[in-house]
């Protein structure tokens, strides 16, 4: 994997790693390090354990619409 550079997000703080998505711009990236699922009977399995993974930080950002041209509505971060 390529070496991936660190850096703090402007809002919130949370150390973020950027790639190059599509059309080229950056998009900032949570480290995710276990990923789980969860079963029919609501147990929760790690899927991807002490695997690199990766979540666009827009989806936890509470700022993430200070960033955004598109005006977010409240329902729609989650």
């Amino acid at each position: 994997m390529t070496e991936l550079t660190a850096r703090p997000c402007r809002a919130c703080g949370r150390e973020l790693v950027f790639a190059e998505g599509p059309g080229g711009k950056l998009i900032p990236l949570n480290v995710v390090r276990n990923v789980y699922v969860l079963n029919a009977d609501g147990k929760a399995d790690v899927v991807l354990a002490g695997t690199e993974t990766f979540q666009s930080h827009f989806e936890s950002c509470p700022a993430a619409s200070t960033f955004s041209k598109k005006p977010r509505h409240q329902e729609d971060s989650k």
